[in-house]
């Protein structure tokens, strides 16, 4: 699938360079893409864009410029999934969300005191409650809010924590 064909730098639909790299970018009216395998550095990305200027080629190749340009400043990745899905996501310590997944009744326990806010996906704050009592389990409801994912966020003294949530 990546043996370079008659031509050097093809291989059955993928681009493809001595560095390991293999990549296919194209457009369509209003679309520009690209995924790549850097094989030397084991990154993979893919970026799909939402416009395409007269001459896709040089979009492409201006945001393909910019990714290779910040990878080598990055200095750390993040150690743990981020893509884990609602109904796996480890319960925090001092904020615990569940289920994660309802047609619009939610449940937190907090630790401590805490200031919980929920936010839509367009990050508006959707509903808000103060907890002063410890070890105290608190209802969120939902059911007049629209099907979608939802941020709640707990912050109080020493402590900022979340985790989403998912109004079917």
């Amino acid at each position: 699938m990546t043996a370079p064909s008659q031509y050097s730098n093809y291989a059955l639909g993928w681009s493809v360079n001595d560095f390991n790299n293999w990549w296919h970018n194209g457009s369509l009216p209003g679309t520009t893409t690209e995924i790549v395998r850097s094989g030397n550095a084991q990154l993979n990305w893919a970026i799909l864009l939402n416009t395409r200027s007269s001459n896709a080629n040089a979009l492409g190749d201006a945001v393909d410029g910019l990714v290779w340009q910040v990878l080598p400043t990055i200095n750390a990745w993040p150690t743990h999934d981020l893509f884990t899905s609602a109904e796996s996501i480890t319960p925090k310590e001092n904020l615990i969300v569940f289920p994660s997944l309802s047609t619009g009744f939610f449940h937190v326990r907090v630790d401590e005191p805490i200031t919980i806010h929920v936010y839509n996906m367009l990050g508006q704050c959707v509903w808000t409650k103060d907890v002063t009592a410890r070890n105290s389990l608190q209802v969120i409801d939902l059911t007049d809010f629209p099907q979608g994912v939802y941020t709640v966020l707990g912050s109080g003294k020493s402590t900022v924590e979340s985790q989403k949530i998912i109004r079917q």
